[in-house]
């Protein structure tokens, strides 16, 4: 998937993956700020025109 690709239905599948797989929202949380920074960066860049803000499980 490219990052110009990323929307909030995408995520949100990602996210319930990390439930359905036993990890805790801690983790889920995690990724998720991890996942903004990278798209924050690549708007900065360039790379992408917009981010998404995405919501905490």
């Amino acid at each position: 998937m490219k990052l110009d690709e990323i929307n909030t239905y995408g995520v949100d599948l990602w996210l319930a993956g990390f439930k359905r797989h036993g990890l805790s929202n801690a983790t889920a949380n995690n990724a998720l700020k991890f996942l903004k920074i990278m798209l924050e960066e690549a708007k900065l860049q360039g790379v992408i025109n917009r981010t998404t803000s995405f919501k905490n499980p």
